[in-house]
Parts: structure tokens; C-alpha cells; sequence
């Protein structure tokens, strides 16, 4: 999907990406264990989603924020992080905005990440929806921001991805292991047979 919006560039120091916000997969509702603790209040909708972006990496969580296109930040609860390198790469996120903010044709909240940026964020274990409250939630998508500047004006563009199996790239870091472990196996398997079998 292609998405026109304006907005303001990432401070210096920091990244940034456009988000989208579409309806929360079914899925959504039977991720965590216990009671439902991102709850959407009178008026509001909660927006939910894991962030992964292959340029993110954060020393810790209070470095990620979401700008609100009146450029207040907006507190997030982070449940779920994965690091690596001593970085966070991946974070499961939730916050909630107005519903009117999120109604078509408002402008786009903005993530932020970086060195420069200072944010008081909240660590939960776990993220649970409320299945009863399906109509206030919304799961968030991201694209870059690429800027063609003319003499007069400007204009960005974000390409929005959706991949409903970011979750699991990770697992491919086990691949090598695996391959060693059974290679290993094998080995083993063989020396055993050597020892077993009768001299001639």
C-alpha cells in the first residue's frame, strides 16, 4: 500500500518511521497468559504490535518512542523484547491514543528511535488483550520515509509492508545450531557402530 503523508523529519541523533494502523488480527487476542491487561479507556482505542525494523537497535527501552502528529510523545508499555549484541532489535509494544486521531484522513503517528531520543516508557511482562473489546484495538504497520525535495515544496512517501511472520525470523539464528547438533549425532552414532562391529 502507498500512503501520502507530511510530517516532520527525525531529530538528528534518532530514526523514525511512519506507523498505519489497521484492524488487530484474531491472532492478537489469545497472545499472553492471565487477565487482560492493556485495557482501552472511554474514548479511546489501544494500538498494538511488534516493532522490528532492520535499522532499530536500542540500548534499552526508554530510547523508542511514539510522536503524536501534534508532536506530544505518547507513553508506551513494552512487553516482550528480544536483544542482540547487547542491543534491543525487537520490541512488542502497546499505546493508547483517541479515537478520533485514528479516524481516516488524520494525520500519521511517528516511531522513534535513537541515542537522542528520552522517553518513560513502561515494562510489562506481557502484553493481554481484552477479546471483548475487539472494536478498540488497532495493530500497528510501519514504512520508511523517503523525502524529494523541490524548490517550493515537499513531498514524502511511505511504503507500507505487512509481513504476518516477522515473528519467527528469529528462529532462524537456531538453524546453524541444529545442523551442528545433528551432524554431531551422526558422528556419534557411526563411532558407536565402529566400536560394536567384530574385528575381521
Amino acid at each position: 500500500m502507498l500512503f501520502l503523508a507530511a510530517g516532520s523529519a527525525a531529530a538528528p541523533g534518532s530514526e523514525s518511521v511512519v506507523l498505519a494502523f489497521v484492524p488487530a488480527r484474531e491472532g492478537l487476542f489469545v497472545e499472553g497468559a492471565g487477565a487482560p491487561n492493556a485495557i482501552p479507556g472511554e474514548g479511546e482505542v489501544l494500538v498494538v504490535g511488534r516493532f522490528d525494523d532492520v535499522r532499530f537497535a536500542v540500548k534499552n527501552i526508554n530510547r523508542v518512542t511514539v510522536v503524536a502528529p501534534d508532536g506530544r510523545k505518547v507513553p508506551l508499555d513494552v512487553g516482550r523484547t528480544f536483544a542482540e549484541f547487547n542491543k534491543i532489535v525487537s520490541v512488542h509494544l502497546c499505546f493508547r491514543v483517541a479515537r478520533k486521531e485514528v479516524l481516516p484522513g488524520t494525520e500519521p503517528f511517528e516511531l522513534r528511535w535513537g541515542p537522542d531520543v528520552k522517553a518513560e516508557n513502561r515494562k510489562v511482562k506481557s502484553i493481554v488483550l481484552d477479546p471483548a473489546r475487539r472494536e478498540q484495538y488497532r495493530e500497528f504497520r510501519w514504512g520508511r520515509r523517503r523525502t524529494d525535495t523541490s524548490a517550493d515544496e515537499q513531498v514524502t512517501t511511505l511504503t507500507v509492508i505487512a509481513d504476518s511472520y516477522a515473528d519467527y525470523y528469529f528462529l532462524w539464528y537456531l538453524v546453524p545450531m541444529a545442523l551442528i547438533f545433528v551432524l554431531l549425532t551422526v558422528r556419534k552414532i557411526r563411532a558407536r557402530d565402529s566400536a560394536d562391529r567384530p574385528a575381521a
